[in-house]
């Protein structure tokens, strides 16, 4: 299984994409973790054990 890892400063479309791989092939890729904001990213990727991240690179600060 795949873990993502999603940073976006919009709610909306964090749960967008969740919808999108719980509903495709949950076995296959699985978001792990979440983050509204870089430093709240931070502190949680440390944590995390996300294979890959999909990130906003237009976010404010």
């Amino acid at each position: 299984m795949t873990s993502l890892f999603i940073i976006d400063d919009h709610p909306t479309f964090i749960e967008g994409v969740k919808s999108l791989f719980s509903v495709g092939n949950p076995e296959k890729i699985k978001v792990g973790g979440t983050a509204n904001s870089i430093s709240e990213a931070r502190k949680k990727l440390r944590r995390s054990r996300a294979q890959i991240v999909l990130l906003d690179l237009t976010m404010p600060h």
